[in-house]
């Protein structure tokens, strides 16, 4: 009877372990005196889950709110068509308030795009020239098309291309007051790092340095250039994944 139940166990248990990949068969004979003793023995999965799998934000659309602490730098030139001498002043380290909200796509867990539409807040002086009063005011919008790659451990880098729109307010003493909007090319990177709060919000910091063409404004018999504008931004906020 013994020897019929050994028999029997040696047929079925080699079906069940082939009906279970995770399992492997294995036959050893003790010394003579003794029955077959049957192993089975678990088998070690070789398959790994790729970073596609864990990253649950991959494939996915996101959209982000930054608030932005700008600071404008370059010079802008006053011609004043001979009737005083020309004169040049450097952009005053003066921080401005900003907002950029930006709707993107992760395609992969290193490489994710978005579109972004941003505000720098109004950079405002006043100057004094040989008894004539200018008063000069610029904030800039924009419009860009960016794209970033996760370098390691939330850090990141990335670059983008748009357009800005710069309004230029003049007031100067002899004239009225005269507004012009400049449109210009405009070239970004951006350093960041970025943390998972949970499974649908990232929290986000990073520097941003911006640079494009002011534009000028002729008021009068006088012009002003703003020349290149060179925008340093820290912006912080939250992404949320769709």
């Amino acid at each position: 009877m013994k020897k019929k139940l050994s028999v029997l166990a040696m047929i079925l248990l080699p079906m069940a372990a082939m009906a279970d990949n995770e399992y492997v068969l294995y036959i050893t004979r003790e010394p003579v005196a003794k029955q077959p003793v049957i192993q089975v023995k678990e088998k070690k999965s070789k398959k790994k889950c790729c970073n596609k799998c864990k990253d649950k934000r991959v494939g996915k659309w996101y959209m982000g709110l930054n608030g932005d602490l700008a600071f404008y730098s370059g010079k802008y030139e006053q011609s004043n068509g001979g009737l005083i001498p020309d004169s040049s002043e450097n952009f005053k380290f003066k921080p401005v308030l900003g907002l950029d909200l930006s709707v993107g796509y992760r395609s992969s867990p290193k490489w994710r795009f978005d579109g972004t539409l941003g505000y720098i807040g109004k950079y405002s002086e006043t100057e004094f020239d040989q008894g004539y009063k200018t008063e000069l005011d610029l904030e800039t919008y924009y419009v860009t098309g960016n794209a970033y790659y996760d370098i390691v451990n939330g850090f990141y880098v990335g670059g983008g291309l748009g357009v800005s729109f710069v309004n230029i307010s003049v007031d100067d003493t002899t004239v009225s007051k005269k507004s012009v909007t400049n449109v210009s090319p405009i070239v970004s990177g951006m350093l960041g790092w970025a943390h998972m709060l949970d499974d649908k919000v990232e929290f986000d910091i990073h520097y941003r340095l911006s640079l494009y063409d002011g534009g000028d404004i002729s008021i009068g018999g006088a012009k002003l250039d703003t020349g290149w504008i060179i925008n340093n931004t820290i912006s912080a906020g939250i992404r949320y994944h769709f």
